[in-house]
């Protein structure tokens, strides 16, 4: 029965950080793309191990030298020079376009509110320096990822309504 009133998803909507959509893309476009996620996969495993083995010695080592160091993990980079984690993923080569179907989530918009004619808008992004910010209207406020996380709604609170995801 239409009772003339839009309603929406009261319950939860989950989504991800990072949207792999090398599942919905054409068989030829996966062949192209093999060769870089193979890279990028790589990439991200010598960072993965490194900061296994920085654990590693941390558990093995002494308080007092544990104190003396930072807690930059380092990784082995292409060209064979110790560097930071995002050092290692920035340098991963880049062609035009996407080549591996990896997307981040960069921007969220959001509604709050019990149905779809009334309630309010609000937008959600995520700075270069990896912090998130809320706009809500003239008040701007940085949050944590854990809120972003509670976007996925249910009930009349925030509820992701366009996520908004940029090219790895």
């Amino acid at each position: 029965k239409d009772i003339g009133k839009k309603t929406k998803k009261l319950r939860k909507i989950v989504f991800p950080f990072r949207l792999d959509a090398f599942t919905l893309c054409s068989d030829g476009f996966k062949e192209r793309m093999k060769d870089s996620r193979e890279q990028l996969k790589d990439e991200r495993d010598k960072v993965l191990e490194a900061k296994r083995k920085d654990k590693q010695e941390k558990r093995d080592k002494p308080a007092e030298e544990l104190k003396k160091e930072g807690d930059t993990v380092m990784a082995q980079s292409v060209d064979g020079e110790k560097k930071d984690e995002d050092a290692v993923m920035a340098e991963a080569p880049i062609e035009i376009g996407n080549n591996n179907a990896y997307y981040d989530l960069c921007g969220i918009v959001t509604h709050r509110g019990r149905d779809a004619d009334s309630g309010h808008y609000i937008g959600w992004t995520l700075q270069d320096d990896g912090k998130w910010m809320c706009f809500d209207d003239h008040k701007v406020t940085q949050v944590t990822e854990d809120k972003i996380k509670e976007l996925a709604g249910g009930g009349e609170s925030d509820s992701a309504y366009l996520l908004l995801y940029r090219s790895k």
